[in-house]
């Protein structure tokens, strides 16, 4: 098998919605069919800031980064999650806010 295009030109982001799709990312977390800014449900107002997070993690990240990571991961002593992909603001933002 081989790529269409170089793989710092392909997101994480475009690789789950060729399998999978991000439909669990736009659904509600709570698996209710009517939360919306409107009508937020419980959980709402916590899980958007982490969604945007991973929305943004996986726009930003490309196959070439994750190859990037593996590499060092193999090459060095074993960095943390912020660390090996770069300290990506909103993703730290979000796990530092639910570390409390």
């Amino acid at each position: 098998m081989e790529l269409g295009r170089a793989p710092k030109a392909i997101s994480l982001a475009a690789v789950v919605r060729a399998v999978e799709g991000l439909k669990e990312l736009e659904d509600c977390v709570l698996g209710l069919g009517m939360c919306s800014e409107d009508h937020p449900c419980a959980l709402h107002e916590e899980w958007l800031p982490l969604r945007t997070a991973i929305h943004n993690f996986l726009e930003k990240t490309t196959l070439a980064d994750l190859v990037d990571v593996m590499q060092r991961r193999s090459a060095g002593p074993n960095l943390g999650f912020v660390e090996q992909t770069r300290g990506v603001p909103e993703a730290r933002d979000a796990f530092e806010r639910k570390r409390l």
